[in-house]
Formats: C-alpha cells, sequence, structure tokens
C-alpha cells in the first residue's frame, strides 16, 4: 500500500540507514527505481565495506541493458526502491525458478529513470545451499526461458543490445545445462529438443549481426549495432 517496494532476500540484509538514503535519492532526483551498491558476505560474516558517495543516473532502456549484459547488474529485485505502481497489472510468475529474470526488465523499463547508490548498502549473504547451487534439476532450466523473454522483450522494444546480451546469456547457459543434463544422466533428448532448434536460430541471429558489423568480434560489435 505504500509508494514504493523493496526488496530484500530472506537469507540477506540491509544497512540501518539503507531505506532512508534510498527514498532520499528517490526524491531528490525524481526517479522511479533506485539501487545501491551490494557487499557480498560468507555465514555470519559482518564485514562492512561502506563503499563511496555519489551517484550513478540511467535512463530505463539504459539500465535494462546493464541487468541483461553478461557481468552487469543482473535481473536481481533485491536491492532495488521501485515505485510500486511500476507494478501495476505486472506479476512474478507464481512455481517458476528465476521469475525475476522474466519480469524484472519489463518492470524496470517502466521507469522514468534509474539512480544508483554508489554506497553498499545491500549485504548479499553467499549461501552455498541456495536454489541457484543446490542440487540440480530441471526447474533449474527456468533461467532459459528467462533468456528467450528477454530475447522477445528486446526485439519488442527495439533494443539491439538487449537481444545480443540475452542471446550470448542464453547461449553460455544452454552449453552447461547440455553438460549438467548429460552428466545428470536426465533426459538429454528431451532437453535438447525443447531449445536446440532456438539456439540454432539465435546462432544465425549471431553470425547476422557480426556480417552487420564487418567481422568485427566484441566488444567493438556492441558499440556499432546500438
Amino acid at each position: 500500500t505504500g509508494d514504493y517496494i523493496f526488496f530484500v532476500d530472506s537469507d540477506d540484509w540491509i544497512e540501518k540507514d539503507a531505506i532512508e538514503i534510498l527514498v532520499s535519492l528517490a526524491l531528490e532526483h525524481g526517479a522511479d527505481v533506485v539501487t545501491s551498491k551490494k557487499q557480498t558476505v560468507s555465514g555470519d560474516s559482518s564485514k562492512r565495506l561502506r563503499g563511496r558517495d555519489g551517484v550513478k543516473v540511467y535512463t530505463s532502456a539504459g539500465y535494462v541493458e546493464l541487468m541483461t549484459r553478461p557481468m552487469g547488474v543482473f535481473c536481481f529485485p533485491w536491492s532495488r526502491l521501485v515505485k510500486r505502481e511500476l507494478f501495476d497489472g505486472m506479476r512474478f510468475i507464481e512455481g517458476r525458478v528465476f521469475e525475476d529474470l522474466i519480469l524484472m526488465p519489463h518492470v524496470i523499463y517502466r521507469a522514468n529513470k534509474v539512480v544508483e547508490s554508489q554506497r553498499r548498502l545491500y549485504c548479499y549473504r553467499r549461501n552455498y545451499s541456495s536454489i541457484t547451487r543446490s542440487r540440480f534439476s530441471y526447474k533449474a532450466m527456468d533461467e532459459m526461458d528467462g533468456y528467450v523473454s528477454n530475447v522477445n522483450f528486446g526485439d519488442e522494444i527495439g533494443n539491439k543490445k538487449v537481444v545480443l546480451y540475452s542471446i550470448m546469456f542464453f547461449h553460455t547457459k544452454y552449453y552447461y545445462y547440455t553438460l549438467r543434463v548429460w552428466w545428470n544422466r536426465m533426459n538429454y533428448r528431451a532437453y535438447r529438443k525443447k531449445y536446440s532448434k532456438v539456439a540454432l536460430w539465435y546462432w544465425k541471429r549471431l553470425f547476422l549481426f557480426c556480417k552487420k558489423c564487418d567481422g568485427n568480434p566484441m566488444p567493438e560489435l556492441v558499440d556499432r549495432i546500438g
């Protein structure tokens, strides 16, 4: 019922003044989304790295590119203060793993701007029994559908960088899960049947990108097709 929603995972925590700082930045900059840097801790460690002062301001499209870019800020909802109205008509898909990967780019794209505090206000606990590190299962491959969703979203908004980044992520995970399925003696044919045609189409799209850029490799490719 409030003006903003802030996400914290159940095994993480935030600094005591985190909400105060983020809301103040939202009001100061008139931003729909405000986020901060994170600090990663292991176990019960209480080590604090406050980071430096200052902010970075992004357009919504620019930040969505950063969310989908390999080694970017990713699509997690945690650490982000989001104006509640951006979720109107949108909800996380129940029963899905990596449901944030599908939803958050759509939500953030609705924002007028995104402000990032350079202070480390979110404490991310590295948990080796978490969903992303637990025993492999078919549910983990919901992640693949998230990248397909992001490719389609990039096409929808006409952002070639989002398309390219999402295709790169898809292929990285496609071969990773291929090995995991084979190693765990799961139904390899069913997995290949579901994703092999998509993988082939995405490879063709990557080759087309390269052709338009005179065959130049990354990172020049990303800048020249943007």
